[in-house]
């Protein structure tokens, strides 16, 4: 009996000495925030890897002066960053997983080489911003803004980018995958020899787009508005244009063969070598028509069409 009573004593003694998980994580939290407060009181430039530490873990920050950091290479795991200032940081070869950084200030950052999983950025400002060679899977960028910004090299799967906002800027050599594109809108920019499967377009907005060299399969643009958009060497293939409308834009050299444009218009839209075998145009408005053999194969005021089988899988 004496025994038990002392190994229960000792385990007491051992749980009371241990810190509670947020106690830890709050001392953690201070330290990191020490650390980027005295070096810019000392306007020491700030380099998380070599001055600090390769992983940044179970840290929770909020409105922190972090603008041109070095995150280079290093580790951020299960952290939370909002409303942070994050402005002129590189971030090259780092790994970010489980983390949000929501809210944020990112304009004029620097990201590249790195990987990101299960991770939020909603919210925040990606202005001015250079990407390259990050792969995103299952992120979260709701309601951000790339204004100015270069995207090369990245890879967006099982993402979230609806209702983001992107003007005049550039993706390049690009892949979306099993992504979201809600009511996003996209002006005066360009869209280069990028990959576009499964995604989710509907109801967004584009106006001055340039796309060339895009392939794309099985996405969804029901209800979207194209608007003074250049389409070029494109495929938009087995896809869903329902209630979708094209105005004052040009389509040159593109395939869309098997998709569906029910309810949808062409206005004063350029249709011009392109490939619409099999693409069903039910109640569609198409003007001024076709000026050459685009439209041969097409089907035209099917009834049986107006059940769109793409929509069940593109939803």
């Amino acid at each position: 009996m004496q025994v038990i009573l002392n190994l229960f004593l000792i385990l007491l003694i051992i749980s009371g000495c241990k810190p509670r998980s947020d106690q830890v994580i709050e001392n953690q939290s201070s330290t990191f925030i020490n650390y980027i407060k005295d070096s810019k009181k000392n306007k020491v430039p700030i380099n998380v890897a070599s001055d600090f530490s390769y992983t940044l873990e179970n840290l929770d920050i909020r409105g922190l002066d972090m603008s041109n950091v070095n995150l280079s290479n290093v580790h951020i795991i299960n952290c939370s960053f909002t409303q942070i200032d994050l402005s002129g940081a590189i971030i090259q070869g780092a790994k970010i997983k489980n983390s949000r950084l929501e809210k944020c200030d990112l304009t004029n950052v620097k990201f590249s080489t790195s990987i990101v999983e299960g991770s939020s950025f909603a919210f925040s400002s990606f202005n001015n911003a250079s990407f390259q060679d990050i792969s995103f899977s299952n992120s979260d960028f709701t309601n951000s803004s790339f204004q100015d910004s270069n995207l090369e090299n990245i890879i967006f799967q099982f993402s979230n980018l609806d209702q983001i906002s992107f003007a005049q800027g550039t993706i390049h050599k690009s892949q979306f995958i099993k992504t979201s594109l809600q009511n996003s809108t996209l002006t005066n920019m360009q869209i280069l020899s990028t990959i576009l499967f499964g995604i989710n377009l509907s109801k967004s907005v584009w106006n001055g787009v340039s796309m060339d060299k895009i392939v794309g399969i099985s996405n969804n643009f029901n209800g979207i508005k194209f608007s003074a958009i250049s389409m070029k060497d494109t495929q938009f293939v087995q896809s869903n244009f329902n209630n979708s409308s094209f105005q004052d834009s040009s389509i040159i050299n593109s395939d869309f063969h098997e998709s569906f444009f029910i309810k949808s218009n062409l206005l004063n839209t350029q249709v011009k070598n392109c490939n619409l075998k099999g693409v069903i145009f039910n109640n569609t408005s198409i003007s001024p028509g076709f000026s050459d053999t685009s439209g041969d194969g097409a089907i035209y005021d099917v009834k049986t069409a107006y059940s769109d089988p793409l929509e069940l899988e593109l939803r």
